[in-house]
């Protein structure tokens, strides 16, 4: 009796054993799936906006003209900011939603507005936050790092043009309101000046008197 106790327990002991290594095993390849999974992929902008649904919830890391602002945002390049501008074009632009935390450390890096980055994050295919315009974005993005390769900061040309359209509209308009000002003011000086019959005549003209034969 004393060995079949003891040879039911060996076999038991073998089972647990075997049992333990399986459910290590799985965890491992669990994890390793798992990392696989999450690992980050260079992907273009364009690639991106070209094939939404297939990198939708996709982690991917991306290179562009950063613009810090409200939000921030990622232009493949000064073109492409333009074209966005100019012409509503967003096949070259991402919006960006940060990770908590990220984006007061990018308010202390005034040096990466208008330089190339890459920004790492997961893209997210109809978009709902941030602008809603914007059909897709990059969300909990978790780093922003200048590119080394490219110089900086970049000019562009789009924001540039549209301020200078913008102060030349409104140029326009002050020279254009001071002119009006000016001929109203001739006209009510002119008007002091002229008597009152004269002024009747010029409101309510004499018909003419039609010629005899």
């Amino acid at each position: 009796m004393f060995d079949m106790d003891k040879a039911a327990f060996a076999a038991l002991h073998v089972v647990m054993w075997r049992g333990l290594i399986l459910m290590i095993a799985c965890l491992v390849l669990g994890t390793t799936a798992r990392a696989a999974e999450e690992t980050y992929v260079d992907v273009p902008i364009r690639v991106l906006t070209a094939n939404p649904a297939a990198y939708d919830g996709r982690l991917v890391r991306v290179k562009g003209v950063f613009l810090h602002g409200e939000g921030g945002d990622l232009f493949a390049s000064p073109q492409a900011y333009n074209r966005w501008v100019t012409q509503f074009d967003m096949t070259g632009g991402l919006p960006l939603s940060y990770a908590v935390g990220l984006s007061a450390r990018l308010d202390e890096r005034a040096d990466m507005d208008r330089r190339y980055v890459h920004v790492s994050g997961r893209f997210q295919h109809a978009l709902s936050g941030h602008i809603p315009v914007w059909p897709h974005g990059l969300v909990d993005v978790q780093a922003v790092e200048l590119d080394s390769t490219t110089p900086g900061p970049v000019r562009l040309w789009g924001l540039e043009a549209a301020t200078a359209w913008t102060w030349g509209l409104l140029m326009a308009a002050l020279t254009l309101a001071a002119a009006a000002f000016s001929y109203m003011a001739q006209a009510m000086t002119s008007a002091k000046g002229t008597s009152a019959p004269t002024m009747a005549r010029l409101i309510s003209p004499t018909p003419s008197r039609p010629s005899r034969r």
